[in-house]
Formats: structure tokens, C-alpha cells, sequence
């Protein structure tokens, strides 16, 4: 399964925002950890980079981590109050 998602009340100034934050700190030949914190401005996963953006980037601040742990993962970001899904594909 896979889904397309958006955050919710963002202008596209925001969007790109959060694209530019994570391209800035996440970009290529960054280490790959499924077990780095959130905290952690070294090692990426696969969900924490877009919750990393609208996070961080400036403007933004919006925390899409729906159980608020110590990891995000995918079904935190979809199940997510700031989150709607645009697309679904089985």
C-alpha cells in the first residue's frame, strides 16, 4: 500500500519551506539509521525526513508524529490530526 498525503492549513511558502529544510539537512550521502532519535540532525529514516521539515523549517512547526515518541514512523504521520491522505494505491 501506499499513500499521498498532505499537511493540512500550509501555504505553498510553507510547503517549500519544509522541502528546503529537509533538502538543507537531510541531503545526499547522509547516513540511514532506523533507530536514530528525532533528535538526531545526523541519521535519517524514511519518515523521519518530510516530519523533520515541517518540523523544523522555519515558519512551520508542525509536529505530524501523531503518538509524539521518541521514533515517527510512517503510520504516525498518516494517522496524524495535521495529515490528510490524497491518494491511496494497493
Amino acid at each position: 500500500m501506499a499513500y499521498t498525503c498532505r499537511v493540512t492549513n500550509l501555504n505553498n511558502t510553507q510547503q517549500a519551506n519544509a522541502f528546503n529544510k529537509v533538502y538543507a539537512d537531510a541531503g545526499y550521502g547522509e547516513t540511514y539509521d532506523a533507530y536514530a532519535s528525532k533528535s538526531d540532525s545526523n541519521n535519517w529514516y524514511c519518515a523521519k525526513i518530510p516530519w523533520w521539515g515541517y518540523k523544523n523549517a522555519s515558519g512551520v512547526g508542525v509536529d505530524i508524529d501523531h503518538d509524539l515518541g521518541y521514533w515517527v514512523w510512517p503510520v504516525d504521520i498518516l494517522n496524524d490530526w495535521d495529515v490528510y491522505v490524497l491518494t491511496f494505491f494497493e
